[in-house]
């Protein structure tokens, strides 16, 4: 989706959607929120006019930053993501194999550590809680009520 200004009214202009290029509603980012209501109706004809490839060609001649949006089940068809071995099968200890996207950038000096599963419910409590103390967090006045206005 075109981001900047510039890129709003490179691709209005270059699908000869001039009124929209032009249209104040839609001249900075600000007025473009204002009226996002308009700006997605008026996307949502332009946009269902062509292919998805037809758009990335359009935005990529154009500049802006763009890119197909992929579902797991083919997320494997794209190069990036296969030649990155993005997304991998793993397995947890109780709820067995599940896909998991690795993380996208490889550190040299400081590589990502493997993720580990994480635990079921409940088991890590005795690690991670620790009982509340009766007083914590509170002071009592004088007229027996707490700092939260509550009495006791």
């Amino acid at each position: 989706m075109p981001y900047s200004d510039r890129n709003w009214t490179d691709f209005f202009n270059d699908l000869g959607r001039h009124d929209l290029a032009g249209d104040p509603r839609f001249d900075t980012a600000t007025q473009r929120h204002i009226h996002s209501g308009p700006l997605q109706a008026a996307l949502a004809e332009i946009i269902e006019t062509d292919t998805v490839h037809t758009w990335l060609d359009m935005c990529a001649r154009l500049g802006i930053a763009a890119e197909e949006v992929l579902d797991l089940d083919h997320i494997e068809d794209n190069p990036y993501y296969r030649e990155r071995r993005l997304l991998r099968t793993v397995t947890h200890p109780s709820e067995g194999p599940h896909h998991h996207i690795r993380h996208p950038v490889d550190y040299s000096a400081t590589p990502v550590p493997e993720p580990h599963p994480a635990p079921n419910l409940g088991a890590d409590n005795g690690a991670t809680w620790m009982p509340r103390r009766p007083d914590r967090g509170r002071t009592q006045s004088a007229d027996n009520s707490t700092s939260r206005g509550v009495r006791e």
